[in-house]
């Protein structure tokens, strides 16, 4: 009876993948977007069972975000810790293919940032706390925290030995203004492709 319990459903897993991110930005009427960067994603999840084809999963990720190509560049490292709902997870046992639905908030902290390419230009600060002063100015610092919403959607199939693998196309925007100190809104936007890895339990 355990066994089909909630509690007994919880596993720790892996996720991995890659990001295509830009910064989104509106100023009045105006909307418009930096060139995209690619980079990487990667941590460990941990999922419970609510119900029969219903759960849901916590991750701790490294997100790559930012934006390249033009000049200036941008790229930003993040721990994300999204939340989310998951409508269609595997159980335990019987059947062994499903498509997953994902959808939740999502938590992040920016602990690496680098900006680059900001020309001839007067700054001031280092990294990405710079301001150009002069001939005209520009205010380029990023937000410490930031938050979102992200939807994905994927299948999973459980193995013999009951690990668990699933692949994930996701969609996440930020909601909070990046860049407080420049014109209008600078937010961040990534789609990912990941992979979900549950190994399967030892058995005692």
């Amino acid at each position: 009876m355990l066994s089909g319990s909630p509690l007994a459903a919880q596993r720790v897993g892996f996720t991995f993948g890659s990001t295509k991110s830009d910064v989104v930005s509106w100023s009045g009427r105006t909307g418009g977007s930096y060139p995209d960067r690619s980079g990487l994603t990667a941590g460990i999840t941990y999922r419970g069972a609510l119900r029969p084809g219903f759960g849901w999963q916590t991750e701790a990720l490294f997100v790559q975000r930012g934006w390249s190509v033009s000049q200036p560049t941008l790229a930003m490292s993040y721990i994300d810790i999204p939340v989310l709902v998951r409508i269609g997870a595997l159980p335990e046992s019987g059947g062994r293919l499903r498509p997953v639905l994902s959808v939740g908030p999502t938590m992040g902290v920016l602990v690496n940032c680098s900006l680059t390419g900001v020309g001839t230009v007067t700054v001031a600060g280092s990294g990405c706390s710079q301001r150009i002063v002069a001939p005209f100015e520009r205010d380029y610092r990023v937000r410490r925290f930031d938050a979102g919403l992200l939807l994905g959607l994927g299948s999973e199939l459980r193995f013999d030995d009951g690990m668990i693998a699933g692949v994930e196309l996701r969609y996440e925007r930020g909601l909070l203004d990046i860049m407080p100190g420049a014109p209008g809104d600078s937010r961040n936007r990534t789609i990912s492709i990941v992979a979900n890895v549950v190994p399967s339990r030892s058995k005692r």
